[in-house]
């Protein structure tokens, strides 16, 4: 339980950093990327809450996240750039 509690706080002190970055220099690549760190600290939250452990969490999101980037490039190669 201690490495859950330790993981959130980190989780809470990197999105802090993350947005203060943001707020000093808002343009659309930093917004991209903020609205992705608190997409994953969002999924992080609920399998916490649903009692998987630090380890297990972390690899789920990494996949999630890995997949959408590459649905996003299948998406981007069919678009007429």
């Amino acid at each position: 339980n201690n490495k859950m509690k330790i993981s959130k706080a980190k989780l809470r002190q990197i999105i802090k950093e993350e947005l203060g970055a943001v707020e000093s220099a808002p343009d659309p690549e930093e917004e991209t990327y903020v609205a992705l760190v608190n997409y994953a600290a969002d999924k992080m939250r609920r399998l916490f809450e649903l009692g998987h452990d630090v380890a297990t969490v972390e690899g789920e999101v990494k996949n999630d996240v890995l997949k959408m980037v590459n649905d996003a490039l299948e998406e981007a190669a069919e678009i007429e750039l």
